[in-house]
């Protein structure tokens, strides 16, 4: 995604980016949240619920 050139940092082995969500990201649950409620849209309140990292199938 366009984002990854944000995510560069220096370390003794070289330079890295990152490909995923980090921890510590001030709006990273809400992130999260979003992206599942955008993926689930058809089937939450239907046989399904999410919250964060937590899916429940009825």
């Amino acid at each position: 995604p366009e984002h990854v050139g944000r995510t560069l940092f220096t370390t003794p082995d070289g330079t890295m980016e990152s490909l995923v969500l980090q921890q510590g990201d001030c709006n990273g649950p809400a992130t999260y949240q979003s992206l599942m409620n955008f993926i689930f849209t058809s089937h939450i309140g239907v046989f399904l619920e999410v919250y964060l990292d937590d899916i429940i199938i009825y």
